[in-house]
């Protein structure tokens, strides 16, 4: 998953495989008029979600005990940083043995960021930030909350669309991982010294030199203006409000509009 391979070559050789494609371009011609082009399954997406499966949904007849733990789960939750188990000595190999397996957390974060808002990327960065202490360490001290930030903001601000058909359970998803980053003081102090010469997905006004925690405040609190008005739903209420609440110690040069939201 953090390298996104490519997608293997055809086996066949060339010969066959360009009279295979002149037989088969008219059928696929006349196709593509009745059926949507949907893009092709990276070997990458079938990974996360056998990963997603083995972590929150097992098969019964491979594991019939309920009462079980799931090993799977848990192996995600303590791998460790490979990156830090770097170096010599034996406080490296102690690490090393204690942690198995690793993978470098600072990629396995670029790939999150650069994957969002897929659901299956959100689903994942959701048991990371929850379970694995690492990720959540390494994801609150980076110098740049934006490129985290940025992509969960813009899916909350467009769901909140009447054009959008809205799904409360990505809603869900979406306001819990904001919860989680919004209780580290240092993190929501680095959001408000982030700015942003504009945000062109934002539609409702022009934005120009808003820091990325004032965009917070103002996606948050436009959450609940319209679950108010629309959804009427108590957890997103409580959630927009506790994050709210977790971030007012740390504001900083709120941004005009983000003060009068």
């Amino acid at each position: 998953y953090i390298d996104q391979p490519p997608r293997p070559a055809n086996p066949e050789g060339r010969l066959l495989g360009s009279i295979g494609s002149m037989l088969w371009l008219p059928l696929q011609v006349i196709a593509s008029f009745f059926r949507a082009q949907e893009p092709p399954v990276e070997l990458a997406d079938r990974s996360l979600q056998v990963l997603l499966l083995l972590t929150q949904h097992l098969p019964p007849a491979l594991f019939p005990d309920p009462m079980l733990s799931n090993h799977f789960l848990a192996a995600l939750r303590c791998v460790g940083d490979a990156d830090s188990a770097c170096g010599s000595g034996a406080e490296a190999e102690e690490g090393r043995a204690r942690q198995g397996a690793g993978f470098s957390v600072r990629r396995l974060h670029d790939a999150l960021c650069a994957r969002l808002p897929e659901e299956a990327t959100l689903v994942l960065l959701y048991l990371l930030l929850h379970g694995n202490r690492e990720l959540l360490d390494h994801a609150l001290s980076r110098s740049d909350p934006d490129a985290l930030l940025l992509p969960l903001l813009r899916t909350l601000a467009g769901m909140l669309s009447p054009a959008c058909r809205l799904r409360t359970s990505r809603v869900y998803m979406l306001l819990i991982i904001l919860l989680m980053l919004s209780q580290d003081g240092g993190f929501v102090s680095t959001a408000h010294a982030v700015m942003l010469p504009t945000v062109p997905w934002f539609k409702e006004r022009l934005l120009h030199d808003i820091s990325v925690g004032s965009l917070l405040v103002v996606v948050l609190v436009r959450t609940t203006q319209y679950n108010l008005s629309r959804l009427q739903d108590l957890y997103v209420q409580t959630n927009c409000l506790a994050a709210l609440a977790n971030m007012a110690p740390c504001f900083k040069r709120i941004h005009p509009y983000a003060a009068r939201s």
